[in-house]
């Protein structure tokens, strides 16, 4: 939203945003070229939730796993993020040694820095798209992943400098996402930086694709040709079999790349590490396939709802599946499909806390036992 302030106006900390009758929700304005609103730090739940500035509490996601170091709200709308990952280039060229495995935060441990996989579930929440009501319908596509994970690129800051610098996006040949996409890549190439790629995987191909040399990317003009490193192959066959499994099943993957270009005039570039992640149809991610066909169900029902992300938390978050926006109340959403120990065991600890947090009730599917789907609440719009 771009709009033009009085000199006056511009002292101001910041506005109240009229979606709510008491004025709860604040907002903030950032200058990018033009003053831009952004939702407030912390002000997020106190919007109406079908208001574009909503966003959930961070204890209804996996954002709730990190500290303040690694991710932060700053006043003017934009987000401090540390990564785990560099964004700059070595001074010096070194052979290929195995990294060190990211730190995993334990029960109650706040993680100091943000996974690759963790930026992309930021930027899918932050841009709204983990979110879906029915008068979205037919306007979402890979042209509107790229202007959002753009816009938000702009907002968050890291290693002194913005994402937007060093962020490559979806692209088809004479857009100018691929200008954009180009331009960052010599930039990169000028000053040594590496640089974050999303894009989604093209259909899965047997013949292309049964031994993974290179991601297959769809609409990724102005990306350089990348190169899969052994070690890279093997962290993404074994960290993402299921998201690698739907693919080859049909399913929309779309991929996030650390990148680094190599030297010279030539577009090639090498891949440190990558992460997946399942969209439906309606860019909404997913982790299973029971999820994916709840998700069909309540797009299928019109229902308004938003899909909450792991980030980078360990298993002691409870976070439901799916939240419904379009009940009286918060309403969690869970798909049990597993009878593994340990999963058992994990279920008596969710149904617990679901059970004594929403005594009003709360939603579950246990595929494992039954293949029949029980019936969705009626929304708060039929009641």
């Amino acid at each position: 939203m771009r709009l033009s302030l009085p000199t006056r106006a511009q002292r101001v900390t910041h506005f109240v945003c009229l979606c709510t009758p008491t004025g709860e929700g604040r907002l903030s304005v950032q200058l990018r070229n033009n003053y831009h609103l952004h939702r407030y730090p912390g002000s997020g739940p106190s919007h109406r939730r079908n208001c574009r500035f909503y966003s959930p509490d961070a204890t209804s996601s996996g954002l709730q796993a990190y500290s303040l170091k690694a991710v932060k709200e700053l006043e003017d709308g934009g987000l401090n993020v540390r990564l785990d990952l560099p964004l700059r280039q070595p001074r010096q060229a070194k052979t290929e040694a195995k990294p060190a495995p990211p730190r995993v935060a334990g029960p109650g441990v706040k993680r100091d820095a943000m996974s690759l996989l963790g930026l992309l579930h930021l930027l899918w929440t932050e841009s709204g798209l983990i979110q879906w009501y029915p008068a979205m319908d037919g306007k979402r596509g890979e042209w509107l992943v790229a202007r959002l994970m753009a816009e938000q690129a702009q907002r968050i800051s890291t290693a002194r400098m913005t994402l937007n610098d060093v962020l490559l996006v979806p692209a088809a040949d004479g857009s100018k996402e691929k200008e954009r996409n180009l331009q960052v890549v010599a930039t990169a190439r000028q000053h040594k930086r590496n640089v974050v790629a999303i894009a989604p995987l093209a259909r899965y191909n047997p013949d292309r694709d049964a031994v993974l040399e290179r991601l297959p990317l769809r609409s990724a003009a102005g990306m350089p040709a990348m190169y899969l490193a052994d070690m890279a192959r093997t962290a993404v066959t074994e960290s993402f079999v299921a998201e690698l499994n739907a693919w080859e099943a049909g399913a929309q993957i779309y991929a996030i790349l650390h990148v680094s270009v190599r030297a010279g005039t030539k577009p090639y570039a090498d891949v440190n590490k990558v992460a997946l992640m399942r969209v439906s149809e309606r860019l909404i991610p997913l982790d299973s396939g029971h999820e994916a066909t709840v998700e069909q169900l309540l797009y299928d029902n019109q229902r308004s709802f938003y899909k909450p992300l792991r980030f980078d938390s360990a298993l002691d978050a409870v976070f439901p599946d799916f939240w419904l926006l379009d009940m009286f109340r918060d309403y969690p959403m869970e798909v049990f499909g597993m009878n593994t120990p340990e999963y058992l065991a994990r279920k008596v600890i969710k149904v617990a806390h679901y059970n004594a947090s929403y005594p009003s009730g709360w939603w579950q599917w246990d595929a494992y036992a039954t293949a029949t789907i029980p019936p969705l609440p009626v929304s708060a719009e039929s009641a």
